[in-house]
């Protein structure tokens, strides 16, 4: 199995929010040719993932990166509209 350990440094305590939106999408991921965990810290987020082969490692990767762009944006829409009102 192919192992794959990222960290993701943010600028702001987003990360407990980012872990609670990606623990739903971790243990073994659709095809079951990958698993992932994630883990927190104030401010970083690191995933784990294991997977069959090198194809399945990347798309489990992408995804999850992906993700975390998503919730960052979406977490910086929030924070400007709430700053509007």
């Amino acid at each position: 199995m192919h192992r794959c350990k990222l960290s993701v440094l943010l600028k702001s305590p987003e990360a407990p929010f980012i872990c609670a939106a990606l623990l739903p999408e971790t243990g073994v991921l659709p095809g079951s040719r990958s698993v992932a965990s994630v883990e927190c810290s104030d401010s970083s987020v690191r995933l784990m993932i294991g997977a069959e082969d090198t194809v399945a490692m990347r798309a489990a990767a992408n995804s999850f990166l992906r993700w975390i762009s998503a919730v960052e944006r979406s977490l910086g829409e929030i924070d400007a509209a709430t700053r509007r009102v």
